[in-house]
């Protein structure tokens, strides 16, 4: 499938819709607790010969409703109001530290039933009516550097991610912004064996041994999927009229050296707006 957009005009192929809006407070001891709540919305662009809408629902199929405004509810029995830091390098499997001792985070343990992190989910559908001949819609970040307020603290915005994956397709994670915390307020005490993990690493399940490597990090910022970036990489094409299911995951990665006990009672506000571009 050809990705690359075609923009007639701002106005005519490109709307953005709020889709998520974070709030976290209380953060207490290292791979820590927050609080969350989490909430959609849906706007529409309009021309003299097309209108476009991006609709979203809480349910699929032919539940889909939709609505203006609807909850994304965490999909098992964990506790919705608190995240407790685990890693991830693919949004499939993670893994959380057992207990710290002697200063050290070195016993993990998969996290089977999704207790440490919030992953729920909504649907999406691009709609389009009118006398232009559109066949897709690709969707990117609104034009935004940063997925946090200025007024935010660090909790969030320095160790948080945010995972999206749009049915079976490939995962994405974001790092809520570049910025770190001063030194003296960071912590470096993850361990694989002897060996420290590096800096810019997180932790890879591997099934087949049950086994903890270190991986890549592969978060990336939100300009590097924005819009407005000449270089852009899409989210995702999805075709017109037809309902997809987008994942979503919020988490603290206790790997990010900013994931430290020096942070407390601290809260961000973090926003997500995709942008939906027309393709003919």
């Amino acid at each position: 499938m050809n990705t690359k957009p075609l923009k007639r005009s701002i106005a005519a192929s490109v709307f953005s819709l709020a889709v998520i809006a974070l709030v976290l407070t209380s953060a207490t001891y290292a791979w820590f607790t927050s609080n969350g709540e989490v909430y959609t919305s849906r706007v529409e662009a309009r021309t003299n010969d097309t209108d476009a809408h991006l609709y979203i629902s809480p349910a699929g199929g032919s539940d889909f409703r939709r609505t203006t405004e609807a909850a994304i509810t965490q999909l098992n029995d964990a506790d919705v109001e608190k995240l407790l830091p685990v890693s991830t390098d693919d949004l499939v499997s993670f893994v959380y530290n057992k207990a710290t001792q002697n200063g050290r985070n070195d016993s993990f343990l998969l996290d089977k039933d999704a207790e440490r992190y919030y992953y729920g989910c909504v649907y999406i559908e691009a709609e389009v009516t009118g006398s232009g001949s559109y066949r897709a819609m690709t969707l990117y970040l609104d034009d935004i550097e940063s997925l946090v307020s200025p007024e935010s603290g660090s909790l969030f915005a320095n160790a948080g991610r945010i995972g999206l994956r749009l049915e079976d397709g490939e995962p994405l994670i974001l790092a809520m912004s570049e910025d770190s915390n001063a030194a003296a307020d960071q912590s470096r005490n993850t361990y694989i064996g002897d060996t420290l993990l590096a800096d810019g690493k997180v932790l890879h399940y591997n099934a087949a041994n049950e086994t903890v490597e270190a991986a890549d990090d592969p978060a990336v910022l939100p300009r590097t999927v924005s819009v407005s970036s000449p270089d852009a990489v899409p989210l995702a094409t999805i075709e017109l009229n037809r309902i997809y299911q987008l994942h979503i995951y919020f988490y603290l990665e206790g790997c990010d050296p900013d994931c430290s006990d020096a942070v407390q009672t601290d809260g961000a506000d973090a926003v997500i707006s995709l942008f939906g571009v027309l393709e003919e």
